[in-house]
């Protein structure tokens, strides 16, 4: 996730962390952990 500070503020596309690195569940698990601290932002088209 350290990697992907260096992208801020940029959209950062969820696709680039792999199964081989992440679940599924955990990738959403780590967003929403994210979207409630106020790290992150899910914007839908902006």
């Amino acid at each position: 996730m350290g990697l992907l500070a260096l992208l801020a503020p940029d959209d950062i596309p969820l696709d680039i962390i792999t199964e081989e690195v992440m679940s599924e569940i955990e990738k959403g698990e780590a967003v929403a952990a994210l979207i409630e601290v106020s790290l992150l932002d899910w914007g839908e088209g902006e």
